[in-house]
């Protein structure tokens, strides 16, 4: 079987670790190349090497189309799967000229049209007049990502495919090492993780304005990741004398920073899935989460609970008091009876990829 996958970046966030899991657990009779736009040495372009051929361009532009296209011509592809939202159906379209049976548009997040440039807006609308035209098939990570990129009438077809993102291994075994031991936290002291790009959707804001009415309590606050935001909120924090707010930048640990955590908070202004609660739930960690967040994340394990941003006092009582604990077994078990696991992940994709 020969897949062609397009992804528009070479960065690992939502997008890039999907395609890592999924490709990293395909058997060996599966053949992938990949197109991307981006960086040609970042973790994830050598990540892609060492797994399939790859056609790198710097951005779009005519010379990616013709690249396209001629791949397309000289190599038949069996699936061509474009990881591009709203903008799948323009690689979908080469691909069915070159008469590619299976052309998969995948949306890992919700396209929401209010929130896009002029550019992504005529994209947007050119879509859904484009997408039955040459879409065979519809993937998402949330049924809302679905509605919101390609429109509620897709919910309804047979061959759309909610497939959300998945949770490796590391996420239910033990800590590899201790993370409140490396930065100097108290075991006693209570952690409140967030894992998420710094920008403006994810609204850190609100979360050092809790840990700055919070001040007063034993409570450190682990935030993980990077983004145009970051030195903004450090700056913010610093004056704000929150000395227990803790900026990690990007780590390759962290399940360990979650289970080294009490509390995991997602107080997102707009979320498509919002992976990193299901790996949270997958460490037997609670979690927090604005309305804002897909149901879909809630693995019915009680271990979630949806507050409005409103709520501010219900948020910290909650950091303070929710201690619930889920054994390990149960939880594994869970991911594994809803294809969120990663073995029974890919190989639920790897079934939808063989239905003709």
């Amino acid at each position: 079987m020969k897949i062609l996958y397009f992804l528009s970046g070479t960065g690992v966030g939502g997008i890039g670790k999907f395609v890592k899991d999924i490709v990293s657990h395909m058997p060996a009779e599966v053949n992938f190349t990949f197109v991307t736009l981006g960086n040609p040495n970042s973790d994830l372009s050598l990540f892609l090497k060492e797994h399939g051929k790859v056609l790198n361009y710097p951005r779009w532009g005519r010379k990616v189309l013709r690249g396209l296209k001629n791949e397309l011509k000289v190599n038949h592809y069996d699936i061509v799967h474009a990881h591009l939202g709203c903008w799948s159906f323009i690689c979908l379209y080469f691909a069915m000229r070159a008469g590619v049976k299976r052309r998969i548009a995948h949306s890992h997040s919700a396209d929401n049209f209010k929130t896009l440039n002029k550019t992504g807006k005529l994209i947007f609308l050119i879509s859904r007049i484009a997408n039955p035209l040459v879409v065979t098939d519809y993937m998402a990570c949330s049924d809302h990502a679905c509605a919101e990129t390609f429109g509620k009438k897709v919910l309804k077809m047979d061959r759309y495919y909610r497939v959300l993102n998945p949770v490796d291994e590391r996420y239910f075994e033990k800590a590899t090492h201790d993370v409140r031991e490396e930065l100097e936290i108290p075991k006693s002291s209570r952690v409140v993780c967030h894992v998420g790009y710094m920008g403006y959707h994810k609204n850190h804001l609100f979360i050092l304005e809790l840990a700055e009415e919070l001040k007063d309590e034993d409570v450190y606050w682990l935030l993980v990741g990077d983004g145009h935001f970051r030195k903004q909120f450090e700056v913010a924090a610093s004056e704000k004398h929150l000395d227990k707010v803790i900026f990690l930048g990007i780590r390759n640990d962290v399940p360990d920073i979650l289970k080294a955590s009490n509390l995991f908070i997602l107080p997102s202004l707009l979320e498509g899935l919002g992976t990193v609660v299901l790996e949270a739930q997958a460490c037997g960690l609670p979690c927090i989460i604005s309305e804002n967040v897909t149901e879909e994340t809630d693995m019915g394990l009680g271990l979630v609970k949806k507050i409005p941003l409103y709520a501010k006092r219900e948020w910290k009582n909650e950091i303070l008091l929710n201690n619930i604990k889920i054994h390990t077994d149960i939880i594994k078990q869970k991911f594994v009876n809803e294809k969120v696991e990663i073995n029974s992940c890919s190989k639920n994709l790897l079934k939808i990829y063989t239905i003709k």
